[in-house]
């Protein structure tokens, strides 16, 4: 069966699958892997796989649903993702890289002895288990998160997910204490990072800031050949670079909502947030890099 056969027969099956809501809690996306009908496409699919670029997943799918299924699938393969563009740990400021630094003194445990750990949660085994988990927690988050601006406060949400994994982690339900944090964490950082979504574009000269995330781009637009050449610069598909303009009325002076892309595109809405979302950050990091 050919790989498109594979994915056009996934998507009906999880566009059948009105009644659940992305993302997925764990036990549900882990549910949904035991049907042999999807693992064993899910398995085709990936077959030989040892790393996939985000990018083609999203080409893969447009369901949200399918899309916590596949990322599951993944983590537990141990089959790696990896951005094109994502942030490096000297995109932070001083204090977070100082954090960074303080965290990873800390003592290292391996999965197993966690897991020793989590079968006795006394008080003082949930801080060593805290301790020895929030370089990772740190890692992953740098690995999600597109824009630095955001990074600590999601970061701080990344904890969060950290000590609620903790505490409602079941040797019985969840196949281990790495995988069922590793999903919470990406679910969790990936919801909230579109809720940062919603840009303030300011541009002036050569200068585009990623600001607070509720308004819509002013009406300060580089001029076309300013523009171009930022765009020409950054590693953006013909797809984001139309989306970015229709959105922002680059080419016919007219905004567009969202809502309107996703139709244009067909597409849902979340597609476009997150596509918006990475293409900002793209140019942002474009800039930048130009700036130094």
């Amino acid at each position: 069966m050919s790989k498109e056969k594979i994915i056009n027969d996934l998507n009906e099956i999880f566009t059948s699958l009105k009644y659940y809501k992305s993302p997925l809690d764990y036990e549900i996306a882990s549910s949904l892997l035991d049907k042999s009908l999807i693992i064993n496409d899910l398995d085709e699919l990936f077959k030989d796989k040892k790393s996939i670029d985000e990018e083609e997943i999203n080409l893969m799918t447009n369901n949200e649903i399918f899309k916590d299924v596949i990322k599951l699938y993944l983590i537990r393969n141990n089959i790696k993702t990896y951005k094109d563009e994502r942030l490096s740990l000297d995109d932070l400021d001083i204090n977070q890289r100082i954090s960074k630094e303080n965290i990873s003194k800390h003592v290292k445990f391996t999965d197993e002895e966690i897991e020793i750990l989590l079968s006795d949660l006394t008080r003082q085994n949930r801080e060593v288990i805290m301790n020895a988990e929030l370089n990772y927690v740190f890692d992953k988050t740098l690995s999600i998160v597109n824009n630095e601006y955001i990074f600590e406060e999601l970061l701080a949400d990344a904890i969060e997910v950290l000590l609620s994994s903790i505490y409602r982690y079941n040797k019985e339900k969840h196949n281990s204490f790495k995988e069922y944090l590793t999903y919470n964490l990406e679910t969790a950082l990936n919801r909230k990072q579109l809720s940062y979504i919603h840009n303030h574009v300011n541009v002036d000269d050569d200068t585009i800031v990623v600001d607070k995330y509720d308004e819509i781009v002013t009406d300060k637009i580089l001029n076309k050949e300013k523009l171009d050449n930022i765009f020409n610069k950054t590693n953006i598909s013909s797809l984001e670079r139309d989306i970015i303009e229709y959105l922002y009325g680059i080419k016919d002076g007219i905004r567009h909502s969202e809502e309107e892309a996703a139709l244009e595109y067909k597409m849902n809405k979340i597609s476009i947030m997150q596509i918006k979302s990475l293409t900002l950050s793209k140019l942002h990091n474009t800039i930048k890099k130009k700036s130094k």
